[in-house]
């Protein structure tokens, strides 16, 4: 499978796969097919590695249809949050014996809609796992996670996937995102936002901006939009948390403008937000 997130990919399962990976991994980023494809194909390698010989045949099978009775994948569809007894019956179940292998996965997706009370019993989960437990978040809001629930986990960032991102924005957008951050009047725009929508709609172009330097540094031939002139890798690199950090938090504050002029302050002048 050929995706934006094969490098990610790479990444986890090396590692997940590995001698003692963490028990508690943040996957961040937008939730596409491609992420979810990822996460179960990485599900099925870690169900192989820890199965009999007898059952390693139909891992990934049974992964991909939700059927693997020690892989649970938790997503709440049309349930605005995350509540506190869904994740006490979540860790009750990875308490259990695994079924058919030496190892269990519990995947939650949108995890950031976890409510407060729920994510403080999760913490507890998490500060004293059993053996070969492994816990999986998916967000796309990682901004909206605990300092608490971060600081217990291992984040990998998905980046957005940039043929259907780039196919979403007009050129007349990209021109004049490029226009007024070269210009420095990034600020200035940012109080012309009337809508929360046209806000974040901003921001995502901004991130799409911060990944293309990225690429334009590391792949010369890469030119797909606009770029941030002058940053270092591990400037983008930083800046990019921040800016996903940002799309989350604009998500949810009721001053969205006066949120947002402050970050890109921030971000011009080489602090991270």
């Amino acid at each position: 499978m050929k995706t934006d997130s094969l490098p990610i990919q790479e990444r986890l399962e090396n590692y997940l796969l590995g001698l003692r990976p963490h028990h508690a991994v943040i996957l961040a980023g937008p939730h596409t097919p491609a992420k979810e494809a990822v996460v179960r194909k990485l599900a099925a390698r870690v169900m192989e590695k820890y199965s009999p010989a007898t059952n390693k045949l139909n891992a990934a099978d049974r992964v991909a249809r939700d059927i693997h009775p020690d892989v649970l994948w938790i997503k709440e569809e049309g349930e605005d949050s995350i509540k506190i007894d869904r994740i006490r019956e979540v860790c009750h179940q990875m308490e259990i014996a695994p079924l058919e292998s030496g190892a269990k996965i519990c995947v939650i997706e949108e995890c950031h809609r976890m409510n407060h009370a729920a994510s403080n019993a999760f913490l507890k989960t998490l500060e004293e796992p059993l053996p070969n437990r492994y816990f999986w978040l998916m967000t796309s809001q990682i901004g909206s996670l605990l300092p608490t629930l971060l600081s217990r986990c291992l984040t990998f960032i998905f980046p957005p996937d940039e043929k259907s991102e780039i196919e979403q924005v007009d050129p007349a957008q990209w021109n004049q995102f490029q226009a007024v951050w070269d210009d420095g009047g990034v600020e200035k725009f940012a109080e012309s936002f009337e809508e929360r929508a046209d806000a974040i709609r901003f921001v995502c172009i901004l991130q799409l901006a911060i990944r293309n330097t990225v690429l334009g540094s590391v792949i010369p031939s890469h030119g797909a939009g606009p770029r941030l002139n002058g940053l270092t890798v591990y400037e983008a690199l930083r800046k990019y948390e921040s800016v996903i950090k940002l799309e989350s938090q604009l998500r949810s504050n009721a001053n969205f403008s006066l949120l947002l002029e402050s970050a890109l302050t921030q971000l011009r002048q080489g602090q991270v937000y």
